[in-house]
Formats: C-alpha cells, structure tokens, sequence
C-alpha cells in the first residue's frame, strides 16, 4: 500500500494526466463551494449538529456489529442440528458476504451520489436480518442465511458513511469530524460486553441479538436523519 497508493492526486501513476488535470479542477471547485460557505475552519466540525448525529449513529452501529462478529462463532456452534464443517462454513460466510456489501454498496453510492439512504438503508436491513434471525431459531439453515444476510449489510456502510464529513466540511474540519466520529469506536466495548453479559444472564443468545437488532434499526433511523447535498455521481467526464 505504502508504495503503490500516492499521497497526491497529481502523484497517481495509473491515471492519465487529462484525468489528473480534470479529478484536481474539480476538487479544486469543491473547495472553493465550501469556502465560500465557510466551512472549512476546525471549528464547524464542533458547531456543526449534524457532526454530533454522526458520532452518535456510529456508536450504536459498531455497537452491534462488533458484538456480532464477536460472537458469530458462538451462536453457530450451538447449531448442533448441522455438521460441524457446515457450523464452521456458516461462520465463516457472513464475513465473506460482508466484503461482498462493502463493495457493491460503495459502487452503487458512488454512481447514484445518494450517501443518505447508501447509509441508511444497509443499516436497517441489518438490523431486521438480526431481528429475523432470533425469530427463525431452531431453523439452523434459515438462521445461516439471515446471518449472511446481516453479513452482507452490515459493513455495507461504511464508503457512504465516510464520505460524508469530506462532504459537508473542508479538509480540516473534515478530519476534526472524523476524529470524533471515531468515538464511536467505543462502541467496540460496549456491544460485546453487554451481549456476552445478557448471554450470561439469560444462558441464550436471543436477548442480546434482540438488543443488537434495536441498535442498529435505531441507527438506522437516525441515518435517515442525515442532511447532505449529492454527490457528484459517476466518474466519466467530457474532454472539451
């Protein structure tokens, strides 16, 4: 990575220089928008309410899908109704559909340039698929495939996500609104500890899964609360 991937658009060995000359004027342009809105100091990324909204949305989103990639292994090993690889199979795919999600999602956001709903809409779905799974126990194959469902959801959110403070703020109120969205990287302890204690508490994984699922579907409604202009979508462009 550290030798392929440049630290400027104008270093980038696998574009053409007319791609170069257009990517630089129209980030160019995009600079001079939000400067001329004033947003570009480190400061708006603190008065900026929907900042705040961002950080609280991540929270309960990595609150459910750290717990859930936490204990996935768990929850199918008690799938005792399937053979063992399968169990080990059934694990092991949610992950593999979930760098499915990232890419797709991330292709589609960039085409449409709808981040909102390329947001919020996986979100949602993952929380429903979790809400499902509990009510499909004792349907191990049905579970597997809600799972892979959740999978694929589940992290589909994050290109849409993270272009958004580089959306609304300039670059370094931009990289203040990441730093505190990054908090809601504790989120990373919270989910886990409290699923791994419901579980505990109950000696079944339904409760946790049904908190899970309200995070998420939460999160998700929130989401929808975010305000962003479109992206521009599509990266083709007319010579002149």
């Amino acid at each position: 990575t550290i030798c392929f991937l440049a630290d400027r658009h104008a270093q980038a060995r696998w574009l053409p220089d007319d791609e170069k000359k257009w990517l630089m004027g129209e980030l160019k342009a995009e600079e001079a928008r939000k400067i001329s809105e004033g947003k570009v100091r480190i400061v708006d990324a603190l008065r900026y309410p929907q900042t705040f909204l961002l950080i609280v949305l991540f929270f309960l989103i990595v609150t459910g899908n750290q717990a859930l990639i936490f204990f996935l292994p768990s929850i199918t090993d008690r799938m005792k109704e399937m053979p063992v690889t399968i169990r080990t199979l059934a694990a092991g795919l949610p992950y593999a559909c979930s760098a499915c999600g990232i890419l797709i999602n991330g292709i589609w956001a960039q085409r449409t340039g709808e981040l909102r709903w390329h947001t919020a809409v996986p979100v949602l779905a993952t929380g429903v698929s979790l809400g499902l799974t509990v009510l499909a126990s004792g349907r191990p194959w049905l579970m597997t495939f809600l799972f892979c469902l959740a999978g694929f959801t589940s992290q589909a959110y994050l290109a849409p996500f993270f272009t958004l403070p580089t959306m609304l703020l300039g670059k370094s109120a931009a990289a203040t609104a990441v730093g505190l969205i990054c908090l809601g990287n504790l989120g990373g302890f919270v989910g886990p500890w409290l699923f791994g204690y419901l579980s505990t508490a109950t000696g079944r994984y339904d409760t946790g899964l049904w908190v899970l699922s309200g995070c998420m579907l939460l999160a998700g409604l929130l989401a929808t609360r975010i305000r962003v202009p479109r992206a521009p979508h599509g990266t083709k462009h007319e010579e002149a």
